[in-house]
């Protein structure tokens, strides 16, 4: 891909996070609230620089009292130091917790807005089928969200006291420099503000240094989080399909694959603890480097007796805290790093789910039929499928299409219900009055009663007339009897209730629904025969005015049989 190209692509995905993610919320329904708690942390941030300038010239005025042996003078300053303790206590309480509260605000309303994107244009569905490099949309959301809201506020918060503690401590560390004159055996030298210039270099040659070391633990970061989701997964997959693993004695195989994942997740593990040592050494060195340099620069002079004891002090503290301020940049590396790790995975999110805009088929709704011709369905590498049937379906009719395992009518229902868009050659005309139930039955987390209302949201279950009654009717009549104690009871009916139960729901959900058009794929492959034609009476009466299409390997009675058309192998 050219340099060019690639640099838009990125631009482009990079300003989409940020009219998507990071802006929104500052121009949103919270706007206000947003801006307000904002403000507040800027003025508290503004305070503890104030009461960082009143701690440094009481830091002057105690060690003076010290060097003085003045014990009335000392006890003096004792007292004052409480109240400017607890000043100190109160501005980092406050600011830690609205800095918590505020961020936990603007990821609950971000996540809120990705969550809806990412469902929304069954974009969750859609992006595995553009990208195998995607991965773990749930971190996207739940982590990455959290790191960027939490991480964007404190960074922004940091340079901003940080700039402003520059500029006060700066002026007062440039007017104390005045009355430094350095001899060099018989020349004077008198710089202006030397203590400044000199944390100036000082921090510069660490900001240097800290990302010449740390830089590649950006990309090792987002590495390592992706190889913990790929072992947070296997370890869920095994849990999903314990009875399967159990009974088919395959833990030697899972344990191996979960080794292999452990051992990817530790060798880079191990690239980052070696940067990380790095950095901290470096970081430690830096840090305690920095408490003696103005003592060397400026202790020659308290011995000629130029400065007393708390100037001396006073020099050490003003050019930590310059120092500190310049270097925000290496001491917030690791902050910055996760941010930026955590913004570049939202940036690919957000362009996968650019892309899956891709629209299926013309789509049109009618009530009188349903048409679909002949269709080319593909990969999304461009590999043909398979070529559909042509399929008219009328109120009433009751079709079954039939062909051998693997041949593409379980894409051919996905290119229908939609989320599968890679098709070509034909035209789809489809009522939004249509139900699709899947081969694989679905049953959510929650309680029975959950299970078998959905996708009906329960809050809108009065404006469909479903009372208790006709569910305990509906599920007498679906051979769902033993059931009916567990109703209410919250449970993981996935693993709990057999394929032949999970079956049989998705049938009462049909009776409950009473679509115009039902299309059912392999409804019947886990049922007893004495229920199939049971059920199958019970919906061809309840649904007499709808079409019925059904995906089976097996002829249905009382169902016309698609004819395949003669180039549909390929």
């Amino acid at each position: 891909m050219p340099r060019k190209t690639a640099f838009r692509q990125s631009l482009r995905a990079v300003l989409l996070v940020l009219k998507e993610q990071v802006f929104p919320w500052w121009v949103s329904e919270e706007k206000t609230l947003a801006w307000l708690g904002m403000i507040i942390l800027i003025i508290l941030s503004l305070l503890s620089v104030y009461v960082a300038v009143i701690f440094n010239n009481w830091s002057r005025d105690f060690y003076n009292t010290i060097e003085q042996k003045n014990l009335n003078a000392f006890l003096h300053q004792v007292v004052i130091f409480i109240p400017l303790f607890l000043l100190l206590l109160f501005d980092f309480c406050s600011r830690s917790y609205l800095t918590a509260w505020l961020s936990f605000r603007w990821r609950r309303w971000s996540t809120v807005q990705l969550q809806n994107t990412w469902l929304s244009n069954k974009n969750f569905y859609k992006i595995p089928l553009l990208s195998k490099e995607m991965d773990n949309p749930d971190q996207r959301i739940s982590q990455d969200i959290r790191e960027v809201c939490y991480g964007t506020i404190a960074i922004f918060l940091s340079f901003f006291r940080e700039g402003v503690n520059f500029i006060t401590f700066s002026i007062i560390l440039w007017n104390l420099s005045r009355a430094f004159d350095f001899k060099i055996a018989s020349l004077t030298l008198h710089i202006p503000g030397l203590l400044v210039w000199m944390a100036i270099l000082y921090s510069l040659i660490g900001t240097v240094f800290i990302f010449k070391i740390g830089g590649p633990i950006i990309d090792l970061d987002r590495i390592q989080e992706k190889r913990e989701a790929n072992f947070r997964y296997g370890l869920m997959r095994i849990f999903e399909r314990r009875e399967e693993i159990a009974t088919l004695g395959g833990e030697a195989v899972e344990e191996e694959f979960l080794q292999g994942t452990f051992l990817e997740l530790t060798k880079n593990y191990y690239q980052i603890l070696k940067r990380q040592i790095y950095i901290n050494l470096f970081q430690n060195f830096y840090r305690n480097a920095s408490m003696f340099v103005p003592l060397f620069l400026v202790g020659p002079l308290y011995f000629k007796n130029i400065i007393t004891m708390g100037v001396l002090m006073q020099a050490q503290g003003m050019f930590g805290e310059v120092n500190t301020s310049l270097s925000s940049l290496m001491t917030e590396f690791n902050t910055i790093a996760g941010v930026l790790a955590s913004f570049k995975r939202l940036i690919a999110f957000h362009a996968l789910m650019e892309t899956s805009h891709h629209p299926v088929r013309d789509l049109k709704t009618s009530n009188s039929e349903l048409h679909i011709s002949s269709l080319t369905i593909r990969t999304p590498s461009n590999q043909k499928i398979w070529i559909s049937p042509e399929l008219l379906l009328k109120p009433g009719d009751r079709k079954v299409l039939m062909a051998p395992s693997g041949t593409g009518k379980t894409s051919f229902l996905r290119v229908i219900s939609g989320i599968y868009p890679y098709v070509d050659g034909g035209r789809i005309t489809l009522t939004q009055e249509a139900m699709i139930i899947p081969q694989r039955p679905y049953m959510p987390v929650g309680t029975l009663r959950q299970c078998l209302l959905y996708p009906t949201p329960e809050s809108n279950l009065e404006t469909q007339d479903i009372t208790e009654e006709i569910l305990l009717s509906l599920m007498k009549n679906t051979f769902l009897e033993h059931l009916i104690p567990w109703l209410h009871q919250r449970d993981d009916y996935q693993n709990r209730l057999s394929l032949g139960e999970q079956q049989r729901i998705n049938f009462l959900r049909v009776l409950l629904k009473k679509p115009r058009w039902l299309f059912m794929d392999e409804p019947f492959s886990q049922l007893n025969k004495e229920y199939i034609q049971s059920l199958l009476n019970l919906l061809t009466n309840t649904l007499s005015s709808s079409g019925i299409f059904i995906v089976s390997h097996q002829e249905i009675v009382g169902f016309e049989k698609i004819p395949l058309p003669q180039d549909s192998s390929l």
